[in-house]
C-alpha cells in the first residue's frame, strides 16, 4: 500500500512539474524568436521579400510597383532598397530625387560600385558622349550584373547620335539575354516610329506588352499610333487600362480624343477638363513617366479644337489661351485661337495669326530635308545644329535640344554646337539653377576648344 502511495506521488509531483517546463521551453522559444527578429530587422534581413519584388518590378519598368514593394524594404531599414529608390527615380527622370537617394545609400555603407554605376548611367542619359558612354560599354564587356540598365542608356545614347543600326543590335542582344524586361521591344519600336515604320512600330510595342501586360509606355504608345491613323475605338483599348493609374493625365487626355472622334462630346469636353484640373505640374509628370514628355498642353488645345467646332468661340479662346500661355509655339492651338477669333468677327486679329502660322509652316519646312540630309551625312553636325535651332524657335525646346546634343555627341570639339547649347542654356537659366552651371560649361568648352579667353 505505502509503495503504491510513493508511486502516485511521484506520479502527481511530474504531472505538476509539466506545466512550468512547458512555460519555461515556450517562453526561451519566444526569447530565442524575438532575438532572431531583431537580428534580421537591423540588418535587413525582413526587407529580403520585399526588395527581390521591388528589382522584379524595375525589371519589367513597373515602377509604380516597386514604389510599393520599396516602401516595405524602406521602411525595414534596407540599403538596398534606398538604392532602389535612386534607379526607380533616374528612369522616371527625376536626377534630383536620384542623387538623393544615391547620397543617403552611399552613407548606408551600399556597395560603392554599384553606385558609382547609378551616376555613370545619370551622367551618360543626361549628356551621352564617347566619355560617357566609354564606361559602360566596359561594364557590359566586362559581363556586369546590370547589363540590361546599361544596354538602355547605352542604346538611347547611340540613337542620339542617329547610330540607329549600333543602337539596334545592342537592342536584339539585349532582349535574347533577358526574357523579361519588356524595355528592348519598346526601344525599338521607338527608332521604328522615329523611322517611319510604323508596321514594325506597333510588331515591337506588341511584343513589350506581351511581355508585361502593364508597360503603359508601350500601350500609350501602340493606342497613339492607332488613334494617328484614325481608328478611335482601337486606340481605346490600349488606353483603357492606363485610366487606373494614380496619375492618368495622359491616358485620360488620349482616351478623350478618341471620344472626340467618335463623336463623344459632352465626355470628351469632361475629360479634358478633369485633366487641366490637375494642374501643369501633375499633368508633365504623367507624360514623363511614360517616356512621351511634351511640350504642348495636349488637354487644353485639343479641348479649344472641340468647342471651336461646337461654334462655342469664347470657350475655345479661354483654353488655347491657356496653351498657348503653357506654350506659345503649340502652332496647331494658335491656328485653332485665329479660326475662333474670326468666328468671333476679330477678323484683323485673326489675320495676324493666320501670317503667325504661315510663317511657322513656312519655317518649318525645312526638317524634313535636314533630317534627311543628316540620314545621309551622319557626320553633318552644321545640319544637326541648324535643325535643333529651327525647332527650339518654332516648335519643341524639348526636341530641339535634342539634335544641339547630338552635335555635341556626334562631334565633341565642335564650337558652334557648343556655343549653340550654351546659348540655349543660358535663355532659360532661370528655369533651373542647373541650366547655369550647363550654359557654363559649354562655354568654357568652348574657351578650351579656342584657346580663347573670352
Amino acid at each position: 500500500m505505502r509503495r503504491k502511495q510513493r508511486v502516485f506521488r511521484k506520479r502527481a509531483e511530474k504531472s505538476d512539474s509539466l506545466p512550468l517546463l512547458r512555460s519555461y521551453l515556450k517562453g526561451a522559444l519566444l526569447l530565442v524568436l524575438a532575438s532572431a527578429a531583431i537580428i534580421l530587422f537591423f540588418g535587413g534581413g525582413f526587407s529580403f521579400l520585399p526588395l527581390s519584388k521591388a528589382q522584379q518590378a524595375v525589371q519589367r519598368r513597373d515602377l509604380d510597383g516597386a514604389d510599393y514593394w520599396l516602401g516595405w524594404a524602406r521602411s525595414l531599414r534596407s540599403g538596398s532598397a534606398t538604392f532602389q529608390l535612386a534607379r526607380v527615380a533616374r528612369l522616371r527622370g527625376n536626377s534630383f530625387e536620384a542623387n538623393r537617394y544615391l547620397a543617403l545609400a552611399s552613407k548606408a555603407g551600399f556597395d560603392s560600385d554599384r553606385i558609382k554605376l547609378e551616376r555613370e548611367l545619370a551622367n551618360a542619359t543626361e549628356n551621352p558622349s564617347n566619355e560617357t558612354l566609354a564606361p559602360l560599354s566596359a561594364r557590359v564587356a566586362n559581363g556586369d550584373p546590370d547589363s540590361g540598365e546599361i544596354c538602355e542608356v547605352l542604346a538611347n545614347g547611340l540613337s542620339r547620335e542617329s547610330k540607329f543600326g549600333a543602337a539596334i543590335q545592342i537592342l536584339n542582344a539585349w532582349e535574347l539575354d533577358d526574357a523579361i524586361s519588356p524595355s528592348p521591344a519598346f526601344r525599338l519600336g521607338r527608332i521604328d516610329e522615329y523611322m517611319e515604320r510604323m508596321d514594325e512600330a506597333k510588331e515591337h510595342y506588341a511584343r513589350s506588352v506581351k511581355r508585361n501586360s502593364e508597360f503603359y509606355p508601350a500601350l500609350f504608345s501602340l493606342g497613339r499610333i492607332h488613334l494617328d491613323e484614325n481608328d478611335a475605338q482601337g486606340a481605346k483599348g490600349f488606353f483603357e487600362p492606363g485610366l487606373k493609374l494614380p496619375n492618368n493625365a495622359a491616358f485620360k487626355t488620349a482616351y478623350a480624343m478618341c471620344s472626340a472622334k467618335e463623336g463623344g462630346i459632352n465626355e470628351a469636353r469632361n475629360g479634358f477638363l478633369e485633366v487641366l484640373a490637375m494642374g501643369n505640374d501633375r499633368i508633365e509628370d504623367a507624360y514623363r513617366r511614360l517616356g512621351e514628355p511634351s511640350d504642348r498642353l495636349l488637354a487644353a488645345s485639343e479641348l479649344g479644337k472641340l468647342e471651336l467646332a461646337e461654334t462655342n468661340y469664347l470657350d475655345a479662346m479661354k483654353v488655347l489661351d491657356l496653351a498657348l500661355s503653357h506654350n506659345p509655339r503649340d502652332i496647331t492651338a494658335r491656328y485653332t485661337r485665329a479660326l475662333a477669333m474670326r468666328g468671333l468677327g476679330r477678323n484683323a486679329e485673326a489675320d495676324k495669326e493666320f501670317e503667325r502660322v504661315e510663317e511657322v509652316k513656312t519655317a518649318l519646312q525645312r526638317v524634313n530635308i535636314l533630317r534627311n540630309q543628316i540620314g545621309r551625312d551622319l557626320g553633318d553636325i552644321e545640319a544637326r545644329i541648324e535643325l535643333g535651332n529651327l525647332l527650339i524657335k518654332f516648335e519643341s525646346e524639348r526636341n530641339g535640344l535634342f539634335w544641339l546634343l547630338s552635335a555635341a555627341t556626334q562631334d565633341e570639339k565642335s564650337v558652334p554646337a557648343h556655343v549653340a547649347l550654351a546659348d540655349f542654356y543660358e535663355s532659360n537659366s532661370a528655369i533651373s539653377p542647373k541650366y547655369g552651371a550647363l550654359a557654363k560649361t559649354h562655354r568654357d568648352r568652348v574657351k578650351t576648344l579656342t584657346g580663347s579667353a573670352q
